[in-house]
């Protein structure tokens, strides 16, 4: 549930939030922006090696708002798009309904 929440949290910011992560810099312990650090390990933890279906399915829903949020080529973003989309078409052929609904609007945003 937690998971959820918090990625219900992080859908739900809008693009002076994510411009404030990018004009925030970059985190020293990380080679790239904070923004697309963060997007890094949604796709991750919570798409890519996520057992749980209401996780993937928040996740693609999260990505979904982020990418109605943000225009494209925005800060850091356009260095992520790839992997977003690559993470995107396999959970349009997830065997989950609820994520490969939340993954449809990902792709549609």
């Amino acid at each position: 549930p937690i998971r959820r929440s918090a990625l219900g949290a992080l859908g739900g910011l809008g693009s002076t939030d994510w411009e404030s992560f990018h004009h925030g810099g970059e985190d020293p312990a990380c080679s790239e922006p904070v923004e697309v650090a963060y997007l890094s390990a949604i796709v991750g933890r919570c798409i890519e090696d996520e057992p749980a279906a209401e996780v993937r399915a928040s996740a693609c829903r999260a990505i979904g708002h982020v990418c109605a949020t943000v225009p494209a080529g925005a800060g850091g973003f356009d260095k992520i798009w790839a992997t977003l989309s690559s993470s995107m078409r396999s959970c349009l052929r997830d065997s989950n309904q609820s994520v490969r609904c939340m993954a449809l609007l990902a792709v549609g945003n």
